[in-house]
């Protein structure tokens, strides 16, 4: 019984890294698509 729940915990740990790499990542896209939009926003008044 002891194997089966640290192979558990261990496969909990991997999933909690995982999704913590994932809202890293989908964070940086997020901020990336800001700051795209910020420049955007800056660019347009010069061009009209």
């Amino acid at each position: 019984v002891e194997v089966i729940t640290s192979r558990i915990k261990k496969l909990n740990i991997e999933q909690q890294y995982q999704e913590a790499e994932t809202n890293y990542f989908t964070e940086i896209r997020m901020e990336v698509k800001k700051e795209k939009i910020n420049e955007n926003i800056s660019v347009e008044p010069n061009e009209t």
